[in-house]
């Protein structure tokens, strides 16, 4: 399973033209995963991490435009 880790714009970019959407779990020391929608749900990966998230810390990417909204969890690759 490709699960990301505090993963570049970039990174996400290139995942986001594989697969048609994306989750995004964020665990109470900051720290994000990314990983291809279709493949996990929230609660499946959080289990599978062992991370205990609030319904707060997820979310779902669909297209790059969608990255702006979570821009603040992502760390500065110096480029989009």
């Amino acid at each position: 399973m490709s699960i990301l880790r505090n993963p570049t714009k970039a990174e996400v970019h290139a995942l986001l033209r594989e697969h048609e959407f994306l989750r995004v779990l964020q665990d109470a020391n900051g720290d994000v995963y990314v990983w291809p929608g279709a493949l996990a749900d929230h609660g499946s990966m959080a289990e599978h991490l062992n991370l205990d998230v609030k319904a707060k810390n997820r979310g779902r990417l669909f297209g790059p435009e969608d990255i702006e909204d979570y821009r603040e969890l992502f760390r500065d690759d110096g480029g989009d």
